[in-house]
């Protein structure tokens, strides 16, 4: 789809005259269609890594759970610095999906994995060490 529209913005460019305002329009309609071809491609790779990962991401949210489970119960003070660390990592891997899919610089083909990695590690964190509430 955005390659058919690229072509299409390619062919009108072609045919338009030599002013300067017309060319850096067309320059500018042009990148933002690549542009948004990258932001489309990433959310798709993200995408199959996040429904990949949703496993991951499940197992450390049901670990956490039942490890505060077992503290709730064992005399064992819960980490109010450990689970703010698992909130602010999750908030950030947040900021970092929207950065990886907006940033037009190249990124390495691991940086999805990680990402979804690092939000099941955040979580765990998270969910683990929430105060006891009995």
């Amino acid at each position: 789809m955005m390659n058919g529209a690229a072509k299409d913005a390619e062919r009108t460019a072609a045919g338009l005259g030599d002013s300067g305002a017309e060319r850096w329009l067309t320059d500018r309609i042009y990148a933002s269609l690549l542009w948004a071809s990258l932001i489309a491609y990433r959310a798709h790779a993200l995408t199959m890594w996040g429904l990949l990962g949703i496993p991951l991401i499940l197992a450390a949210s049901v670990d956490g759970f039942y490890v505060r489970e077992i503290r709730k119960t064992a005399f064992i003070s819960q980490s109010p610095i450990r689970h703010k660390i698992g909130v602010h990592s999750f908030r950030l891997v947040g900021v970092a999906m929207v950065a990886w899919l907006c940033l037009p610089v190249p990124m390495p083909v691991i940086a999805a994995p990680v990402v979804v990695c690092f939000a099941a590690v955040s979580l765990w964190l998270w969910v683990g060490h929430l105060q006891k509430r009995l």
